[in-house]
């Protein structure tokens, strides 16, 4: 299953409770479904909700540590909460 092209448009256009709203659902049904974690991570960083985007990224990386770019973005969200030592010790 991927991420509709529907959800990503309404992050863009300042929707972005209704596509976590949307991200969220998919994830009660597909809760390992990392892809859509990670669109979700970032939507919550993207607004400040550092603490909802660590709690997702460490559930990704859990799962599997060896996606790169989600090291990375987890921590940039490190980095944008200001918790800097938290981001150099990942």
């Amino acid at each position: 299953m991927k991420a509709s092209l529907s959800d990503a448009k309404k992050v863009f256009n300042d929707k972005r409770k209704q596509a976590q709203d949307s991200l969220k659902l998919i994830l009660t049904k597909y809760p390992n479904y990392l892809d859509i974690r990670v669109f979700l991570a970032s939507i919550y960083s993207w607004d400040g909700n550092y603490n909802s985007a660590r709690k997702e990224f460490e559930y990704i990386l859990k799962k599997d540590e060896n996606r790169k770019t989600d090291w990375i973005a987890y921590i940039k969200n490190e980095q944008y909460a200001e918790k800097y030592y938290k981001a150099l010790q990942l």
